[in-house]
């Protein structure tokens, strides 16, 4: 049996304590994360990184928000999304208030200068339209066009929808309905493995999986239905559902992952589906767990050939890899030592073809720890600590390089953290460490590569304390090998 995925378990620092307030009532469902990254490259050797972040750039003074979300293409263009509290909107009905989903489009300028981004975040959701929402994600494709979108809960029957903007976020369209099945939904929430399941390929398709019962039900005793489907960059339309599965599991390990040559990686609890660069989705696998005993967390990763990565923590017997190819089904899991001071904590990434992340928090000091594999899991590097931490939060680009976030503890006062670089060799050979920005921040991290030994671009997004509110920030950056 799974337990609930419990992200970033931290410990007390010489006997601090640590009290991060989130005031929102998360819808939980599982989630399925979406890779915005370019041209399917093979395995790059590189062993030395730099990264530049740009200074904060502050988009919006919000009085509450949360659930934030990032999503930038390899040209750099990007976007930060979140929830935002609606004041006094607390009735009978919605006891914690009801939210709208806000998003800033930013573009890169020349280093130090902050990023050029819409500084008047666009309400996609409307308090008079749209009656409670939260938003599911976004892409940018790579011709920069931003698509973000959300799942509205104000009616009887939940819904997905999506709006999109060609010019920087200064104009945005009509809210458009995903034409699923009546009564399916993206999927949402709002930890490290809840959320999103949309996704973009290299000819800016973009490709989202929907759930029933509703991904805001937090349970489905029977397990979930699912469905996938494309909406064809050139004319705009979307394709008719494709039905994958009528029960899939309801554990919090869910992700889509897509390629930019069209592969995709669909993941629940221990069931997975392939999608090949024709578009075909294949029949279920299922990674092996007769006799593992109780489990008590489990993750999934795709890189850019096309394979994927599972890990998972036993009660007793530690820590488990799986992998598996577009032609071979999951391996029998191997116990990997090494990931298992990470505990229930662990996740995995891919990046470029054979190159994944695993990291977490370390079981015994609270620190953020990562390791990554250059050879397809062969062997795995050094497991390296940025610092004591929470939220940590790894993408890979398919280019082979990696931004880890995590907001600090301790004596550091939670300030935001990014290490960017190939995670090859040590010390600053392999990562860059950058504060990005202090007051209470926590946020997310995405990045984007398609050229193989050149660079990436990252987009951070937070929120964090201001005095007396709270703002959403955003900075980013170029990461190289």
């Amino acid at each position: 049996m799974l337990k609930q995925y419990q992200v970033n378990p931290i410990q007390p620092d010489n006997g601090s304590s640590i009290s991060k307030i989130q005031s929102r009532l998360m819808y939980a469902g599982i989630a399925l994360l979406a890779s915005t990254v370019g041209a399917i490259m093979m395995s790059v050797p590189v062993y030395a990184s730099s990264a530049t972040w740009s200074p904060e750039q502050i988009v919006a003074t919000i009085p509450q928000a949360t659930n934030v979300r990032t999503a930038v293409n390899a040209a750099g263009t990007s976007v930060v999304i979140w929830d935002q509290f609606i004041p006094g909107s607390a009735d009978a009905a919605h006891l914690y208030g009801r939210w709208q989903v806000y998003a800033s489009v930013c573009t890169p300028n020349p280093p130090p200068q902050a990023p050029n981004c819409n500084i008047l975040p666009q309400a996609l959701t409307d308090a008079g339209t749209v009656d409670n929402a939260t938003n599911a994600g976004a892409v940018v494709a790579p011709s920069g066009t931003v698509t973000v979108f959300w799942n509205s809960l104000g009616t009887s029957t939940a819904f997905s929808a999506s709006s999109s903007s060609t010019d920087g976020g200064n104009s945005w369209s009509a809210p458009e309905q995903v034409p699923g099945t009546a009564g399916y939904t993206l999927l949402s929430g709002g930890n490290a493995e809840v959320g999103p399941s949309v996704g973009v390929d290299g000819a800016g398709n973009i490709i989202v999986a929907m759930v029933n019962p509703p991904a805001t039900i937090p349970v489905a005793q029977t397990g979930y239905s699912v469905q996938t489907l494309v909406k064809d960059a050139a004319t705009g339309s979307w394709s008719s559902p494709v039905p994958l599965n009528n029960s899939v599991g309801i554990f919090g390990s869910g992700k889509l992952f897509v390629n930019s040559d069209g592969q995709a990686l669909l993941n629940f609890g221990f069931t997975t589906f392939r999608r090949d660069t024709q578009g075909n989705w294949g029949a279920p696998q299922t990674v092996p767990t007769a006799g593992m005993g109780q489990i008590y967390s489990a993750s999934a990763g795709f890189d850019a050939g096309g394979k994927a990565y599972f890990v998972y923590r036993t009660h007793y017997s530690g820590a488990f890899l799986s992998t598996s190819t577009p032609t071979t089904a999951w391996t029998t899991p191997k116990h990997i030592a090494k990931f298992d001071i990470l505990g229930s904590s662990l996740v995995v990434r891919g990046s470029s073809a054979g190159h994944a992340i695993v990291y977490g928090n370390d079981m015994n000091t609270g620190n953020v720890r990562a390791t990554v594999t250059a050879d397809g899991a062969a062997t795995w590097g050094s497991l390296v600590s940025f610092g004591l931490g929470n939220n940590p939060q790894a993408v890979g680009s398919e280019n082979g390089l990696y931004a880890i976030s995590w907001d600090s503890a301790g004596a550091n006062w939670d300030r935001y953290f990014v290490a960017s670089g190939t995670g090859i060799g040590t010390g600053t050979a392999a990562w860059v460490k950058t504060n990005l920005v202090g007051n209470n921040a926590s946020g997310s991290v995405a990045i984007a590569g398609n050229v193989p030994g050149g660079n990436a671009q990252a987009v951070a997004g937070w929120t964090r304390w201001d005095t007396v509110t709270d703002v959403a920030g955003v900075s980013l950056g170029t990461v190289a090998p």
